[in-house]
């Protein structure tokens, strides 16, 4: 069958004709009502199957131009449309002579079945339709204009509710959503897009897209570019330089009703806070790493440490009683004694532990780092440094005050060009009253002692010194500095109940203050213990580590005191001599890391034969066991490596003499 299809979308035209031309069926098309008859006028179709809403003419035009003429009159007509679908239109469409109204959309076997139903209905009501076409005709033009207007009245308001929608979307979206011609302009931008940049709309059109990266050249890797090229979905994170602010950009094409490109959709989101977190969050595995690895090595090392220690206290005793200097000894202690304390504070710090704060002479611990310091700073750096010996005692920790001058001097030397400069490091007494600290109530007036720490460097504009306390600023570049050292210094500070200053200026250098409240008088540590006043002992005490060295330190540190001692390395024979006779022993001193047995396994099999028995953990480091799980099993002390041998030995006195506890 010789079939015409009448219809204003290309797509709809070209299934049909898939449809009708799989069952043999001969198609032509046009794309409106004058197309139509043009075609008929030298090819006339057995059958014209047509649209009903089109530009130029429509589907009810067509079907009364050809009611009207004698050579097309005849022709079968079938309305196939999803807009007149009413029961009056329908009405209307059979009184002009329509054989059939199907209704959109239907599949390729809907549409099939009704169209052959349709066909196979057209019977005698042919014959009768010359002599009804006058008065149809006068009912078409009287009844098909307000049928128009009225589908056309439906279809702004469709239109409008659909329009209102889109704005009300488009408004709504927290990302933010602008169209972009080819020109790289805005045509249209929402809501979030004008708050963000604090303009309106109007403003906002006719831009250029380099708005969001703050430079008068194109963004490298220009999603929008790319999207232009292919056709495609594309995404980038781009860096607002004068905004300080990343961004993330997508885009995607939107096409003609030609499938050309006619603009480009961009999805704008603001990722900088998210940024910041996943570079917490790096951080945050690198610091658990840290931590790691100082558990690791701090059981090795606290083991050297305690031999280094304890042997030189041996030496010590041995030089004196020989009537020689024991000052170079004293340095080896006071290092050991260092490195003790600095283990403590890598492994406090990686895992966020804080420490004691005691009564310290600043001074002491400043003096001390200044001597690391010259031997590390370049001979092109000048350290003037001015101490105050009587400057007062402050309450704080020595390993973290050392840390802070360590690092505000490092800060320092990095601000150096070429390191070459002066840095000053003064210590003093100063007296601060309440105008003093308007800005930190929480301090009260009256004494304290000031760290300065000032350089001739680059210095810092007020932006820079704004964040330089974050975690993570720098100003330096990728793999120079973690932006860490300022923020520990500052997070130190106020642990210590201190307080920061700064003064920089670009170009002429930085000056940092530290401040902590003066002590009362009377508040200083006492002095070392006189190891004549050392306690003594006569009972039997078992000391177990795997580390022959330490096993034989201890033996003598503790005879030297009267004990009687027993150092095993093998936590399994340890177990079995007590065993033996655990009457034998009047307490244990045990490592916790060993092959075989641990501490705190030995110690559970021991309480076990013997529930009151005294015992002491001494441990370089331990994951495995925490002070509070060790005072549940039963263990009297727990300590931790390196040990000096005036704590060791009132340690084991106050076990015994039933004093000890686990608060060490």
């Amino acid at each position: 069958m010789k079939t015409l299809i009448v219809e204003d979308r290309a797509d709809d035209r070209r299934l049909l004709r898939y449809n009708l031309e799989h069952h043999g069926w001969q198609v032509t098309e046009a794309g409106d009502g004058f197309k139509a008859l043009e075609l008929m006028t030298g090819n006339k179709p057995d059958l014209v199957i047509s649209d009903a809403l089109m530009p130029k003419m429509d589907g009810f035009e067509l079907l009364r131009r050809m009611k009207n003429d004698p050579a097309l009159r005849n022709i079968r007509f079938i309305f196939y449309s999803a807009v007149y679908t009413g029961y009056n239109e329908q009405e209307l469409a059979r009184s002009l002579g329509a054989d059939a109204y199907l209704i959109k959309p239907l599949n390729p076997q809907q549409f099939w079945d009704q169209l052959e139903e349709a066909i196979s209905g057209v019977t005698s009501a042919e014959s009768e339709r010359p002599k009804q076409m006058a008065a149809e005709q006068e009912a078409f033009l009287a009844r098909y204009p307000g049928i128009v207007a009225t589908k056309l009245e439906e279809k702004v308001r469709e239109l409008k509710a659909v329009k209102g929608k889109w704005v009300k979307t488009f408004a709504a979206l927290h990302d933010m959503v602008i169209l972009m011609d080819l020109d790289k302009k805005i045509l249209q931008a929402n809501t979030s897009t004008c708050r963000f940049f604090k303009t309106s709309e109007n403003d906002l059109t006719g831009k250029s897209c380099k708005i969001f990266c703050g430079t008068s050249y194109p963004c490298k890797d220009c999603p929008g570019d790319k999207t232009m090229a292919d056709g495609g979905d594309h995404s980038a994170e781009i860096y607002h330089k004068h905004l300080q602010k990343t961004f993330e950009i997508s885009s995607s094409a939107v096409p003609d009703e030609d499938g050309k490109l006619d603009y480009v959709v961009y999805v704008i989101t603001d990722i900088t806070e998210r940024k910041r977190l996943e570079e917490e969050l790096f951080q945050a595995h690198k610091m658990e790493a840290v931590g790691t690895l100082a558990g690791g090595i701090a059981h090795d090392f606290n083991n050297i440490l305690t031999a280094v220690l304890g042997y030189s206290e041996l030496a010590k005793d041995d030089a004196q009683a020989r009537g020689l200097s024991s000052s170079y000894l004293d340095e080896v202690i006071k290092a050991a004694l260092r490195a003790r304390d600095m283990v403590k504070q890598i492994l406090s710090f990686s895992h966020k532990k804080t420490g004691r704060l005691q009564p310290i002479a600043p001074h002491l611990i400043i003096e001390e780092a200044l001597k690391l310091l010259r031997s590390s700073m370049p001979s092109s750096v000048d350290v003037r440094t001015r101490i105050d010996c009587d400057c007062g005692m402050i309450n704080g920790d020595p390993t973290k005050l050392h840390q802070i001058i360590i690092n505000l001097c490092t800060n320092a030397l990095n601000a150096l060009d070429d390191e070459k400069g002066v840095i000053d490091i003064h210590l003093y007494r100063r007296q601060l009253g309440t105008d003093d600290l308007r800005a930190q109530e929480e301090v009260q007036p009256g004494p304290f002692v000031e760290l300065l720490v000032r350089d001739n460097g680059c210095g810092m504009n007020k932006t820079t010194t704004q964040h330089m306390f974050e975690p993570y600023f720098t100003t330096r570049k990728v793999g120079e500095g973690t932006g860490l050292g300022l923020s520990i210094v500052y997070g130190l500070v106020r642990s210590m109940g201190g307080i920061v200053r700064v003064q920089s200026k670009a170009g002429v250098g930085t000056e940092l203050r530290i401040l902590f409240p003066v002590l009362p008088a009377g508040s200083e540590r006492s002095t070392a213990p006189v190891i004549a006043d050392l306690p003594m002992g006569t009972e039997n005490i078992m000391v177990v580590d795997d580390e022959r060295m330490i096993a034989d330190l201890q033996k003598a540190l503790l005879e030297k005191q009267g004990y009687k001692v027993t150092a095993l390395t093998n936590s399994s024979t340890a177990l079995k001599m007590f065993s033996a006779d655990p009457s034998a022993f009047d307490l244990l001193l045990t490592d916790q890391t060993m092959p075989g047995i641990t501490g705190h396994e030995l110690a559970a099999k021991f309480l076990a034969l013997r529930p009151d028995f005294p015992i002491i953990l001494c441990t370089g480091y331990s994951s495995i066991i925490s002070k509070k799980q060790a005072l549940k099993i039963g263990i009297k002390l727990y300590i931790h490596k390196p040990v000096q041998r005036c704590d060791l030995v009132r340690f084991v006195r106050d076990v015994l003499d039933n004093q000890g506890g686990m608060n060490r």
